[in-house]
């Protein structure tokens, strides 16, 4: 028997549970339109310091001319954030791209 305490209590535990749901799928909604649906844009960031790296165009020759390092990755992001980087080194504010090492095994396919 459903008491009005109860179903109060149920009432709000849903409440919770839908919030959850909606921040989930928030977010992969958000990176599905800018990142799936979007013009994708590959390029080369150096993995100590995360600015652009320098690439010839064979690929044999990968350096970052700030820290003169070879240690270089190659990321996804939207074109558009890589508008507003380039917009944003215009102005003389450097935005730096961190990168973490990525593990392929245990990646889960979603």
């Amino acid at each position: 028997m459903i008491t009005r305490r109860n179903a109060r209590v149920i009432l709000v535990e849903m409440t919770m549970e839908k919030d959850c749901l909606l921040g989930q799928g928030a977010s992969r909604f958000a990176r599905d339109r800018l990142m799936e649906q979007s013009d994708e844009y590959r390029m080369w960031v150096c993995a100590l310091c995360g600015l652009p790296a320098f690439v010839e165009r064979a690929g044999e020759i990968k350096e970052c001319r700030v820290c003169h390092t070879n240690k270089v990755v190659k990321i996804r992001l939207p074109y558009g954030t890589k508008l507003a980087s380039q917009e944003l080194m215009a102005m003389n504010t450097v935005p730096r791209i961190i990168t973490t090492p990525y593990d392929t095994n245990n990646h889960i396919n979603e």
